[in-house]
């Protein structure tokens, strides 16, 4: 529910305001979107507070984390875990906010800054952590550790990584199979005459 709304909700917020006629204007926008990021780092803070708590250090999960000589596999504790995905989302947060507010004060958009008012909150929202910790939903399913990283080119890499490792292995895809054997059945018909 969450992401449809994410995904929908905000730019159908801001198409209304120009269809409407109803820009916000700057201090409102600016209001709004003070207001969005002090929320937010106070979820922040309860969200850490409550992982504090929590103290679920007895649980372990294997992570990948990215070094400089590449992946490694480490173990850490749920809290660990947990403190880690909030520092990354923080991050993440407060990146979108300087970039947002580097287009506003430089360039003097407001659009990216109702979208980062609605946007950023509806992130936060929709996070694994804040289901665990504030919603109190049972780490199944979706919310267990460890959890998916949102990157839209996860996907597209690890396609890359398995087809590098078939290619290292030397096993072919079956596509390759089925163009090969017409092509070599030819060959030794020609061969055969």
């Amino acid at each position: 529910m969450g992401s449809k709304l994410k995904t929908f909700g905000a730019p159908l917020i801001i198409f209304g305001y120009r269809y409407l006629g109803l820009e916000p204007g700057m201090l409102q926008a600016r209001q709004a979107f003070l207001l969005s990021i002090s929320l937010v780092m106070l979820t922040f803070l309860f969200l850490y507070s409550r992982i504090q708590k929590s103290r679920q250090t007895h649980k372990t999960v294997k992570v990948k984390v990215t070094t400089a000589g590449g992946e490694v596999e480490q173990e850490q504790t749920f809290l660990q875990h947990d403190v880690a995905e909030l520092k990354k989302l923080v991050q993440q947060t407060l990146l979108g906010c300087l970039v947002v507010g580097g287009l506003h004060y430089w360039k003097g958009f407001v659009q990216p800054l109702v979208f980062q008012s609605l946007l950023i909150p509806l992130t936060v929202l929709d996070h694994q952590l804040f289901h665990l910790y504030i919603l109190g939903r049972p780490a199944t399913g979706d919310l267990e550790r460890p959890w998916k990283d949102d990157n839209p080119f996860a996907a597209w890499k690890e396609q890359l990584e398995n087809s590098s490792q078939q290619q290292a292995t030397g096993s072919p895809n079956t596509d390759d199979k089925k163009d090969d054997s017409p092509k070599k059945a030819k060959k030794e018909g020609k061969k055969q005459k």
